[in-house]
C-alpha cells in the first residue's frame, strides 16, 4: 500500500477497534483479529477463568483487551510519521538536483535572449506536455506564473505555521490556525478538479480547494490537506508566443524560483525543505512522546504540513520548467 493509503487504513482501523471495545467485543472476534494481524499488533488473550465472571457482569470477555489493543495500534502512527518524512526527504533530493539543472538552463536561455533583439515573425508556438506547467485552472496564465516568484515569502510563512500547530499539541495546547487563505481563494473549478484527481467524494463535508501556478490544486477536506497536479487539460495545438519583455520577466522569475528550489534542498541538513523543515526532526521526536488522540491529531497535522510544503515546491518546479520551455520556444 502507498503511505497515504496506509494512513487512511490505519485511521479507519483505530476507529474500528475503539467502536468494538465500546460495544463489548473481545479480541477473539474475527474482525478484531483481522485488524491486529494486518498491523502485527500482539495482545494477551482473555483467561478462561474470567469468562464466566465477565458474562455475569454483562460484558463480553476480553473487551477491555480490545481497548488495550486499540491503544497499541494508535502507536503505529509514530512509525508511519517516520516513514512519511523519510519518503518526502527523498523527493527533496530529487527537487534539489532538478533545481541545479533548471538554473543552468535558465542561464543558457538568458544568453540567447540577450543576443536576440527581434523575435521571429511567428506569433504562435506549439503547445505540448509543458503547457499545463504555465497554467492556472487549466488556462495559460504567464502573469500568475511570473508573480509566483514574488509570493515565496508568504507561502513559506504559511508552511511554517503548520509545524507550529503540530508542536502546539506536543505542548498540550489546542491551537488551530491552519488556514490556506494565503494560497488565494477557494474556487468551484479547484473543488471539482480536485474531486476528479484525488477521488474526493464528500457531499456533506466541507471542501475547499485552491489553485497554484503549474496547474497545482491544493484541497482541504475535513481535517486533511492533499494536493494534485492537473496535467490533462485541453490547451489546443498552439499558444501565443511571448513578447520580448515577457520573456525577460519570465526568465527573471524562473531564476528566482530555481534558486529557491536549490536553496530549499541544500541550505539545511537532514529534512531540509524550507523553513518548515528546520523543525521536522524535533517534531518527530515530540510525536514519539504522544499517545492516543494527541498522537493521531499531531500525525494528521504533520501530514498536512508536509503536504502543503510539497504542493508549494511542486508549483515552484513546474512553473519554472514551464516558463523556461515557453521562453525557449518563443525565441526560436
Amino acid at each position: 500500500m502507498s503511505l497515504d493509503l496506509d494512513y487512511q487504513t490505519l485511521h479507519e482501523d483505530c476507529d474500528h477497534l475503539n467502536r468494538c471495545a465500546a460495544a463489548g467485543i473481545g479480541v477473539d472476534n474475527p474482525a478484531v483479529v483481522a485488524v491486529l494481524t494486518r498491523w502485527g499488533v500482539e495482545v494477551e488473550r482473555p483467561a478462561r477463568e474470567s469468562v464466566g465472571e465477565a458474562v455475569e457482569n454483562g460484558v463480553r470477555a476480553g473487551a477491555h483487551l480490545t481497548a488495550a489493543a486499540a491503544g497499541k495500534l494508535v502507536l503505529r502512527f509514530r512509525d508511519w510519521s517516520g516513514e512519511f518524512v523519510k519518503d518526502y526527504a527523498d523527493k527533496v533530493k530529487e527537487y534539489a538536483s532538478k533545481g541545479a539543472v533548471l538554473e543552468r538552463q535558465t542561464l543558457k536561455i538568458k544568453q540567447r535572449y540577450d543576443l536576440t533583439k527581434e523575435l521571429p515573425e511567428h506569433n504562435e508556438v506549439d503547445a505540448g506536455a509543458w503547457t499545463s506547467k504555465v497554467c492556472v485552472e487549466d488556462k495559460v496564465n504567464v502573469n500568475a506564473c511570473i508573480e509566483l516568484a514574488d509570493r515565496i515569502g508568504t507561502l513559506d510563512d504559511m508552511s511554517k505555521k503548520y509545524t507550529v500547530l503540530v508542536r502546539s499539541i506536543a505542548k498540550g495546547q489546542r491551537v488551530r490556525d491552519d488556514s490556506l487563505r494565503p494560497l488565494g481563494r477557494s474556487t468551484n473549478w479547484a473543488v471539482k478538479r480536485s474531486a476528479g484527481l484525488l477521488g474526493i467524494v464528500n457531499p456533506f463535508g466541507k471542501v475547499e480547494a485552491y489553485s497554484l501556478p503549474g496547474n497545482v490544486v491544493v484541497v482541504e477536506h475535513g481535517d486533511k490537506v492533499d494536493f494534485a497536479v492537473a496535467r490533462d487539460g485541453d490547451y489546443g495545438h498552439t499558444v501565443p508566443r511571448l513578447e520580448h519583455s515577457q520573456i525577460g520577466d519570465a526568465l527573471k522569475a524562473a531564476f528566482t524560483l530555481t534558486t529557491e528550489i536549490k536553496k530549499r534542498g541544500v541550505e539545511r541538513h537532514a529534512f531540509s525543505y524550507g523553513a518548515i523543515n528546520d523543525e521536522i526532526s524535533g517534531l518527530l521526536k515530540e510525536i514519539d512522546e504522544l499517545e492516543g488522540d494527541d498522537l493521531k491529531d499531531a500525525t494528521q497535522r504533520l501530514r498536512n504540513a508536509v503536504k502543503v510544503e510539497h504542493a508549494i515546491c511542486t508549483s515552484f518546479v513546474r512553473t519554472a520548467e514551464g516558463l523556461l520551455e515557453y521562453c525557449s520556444l518563443s525565441l526560436k
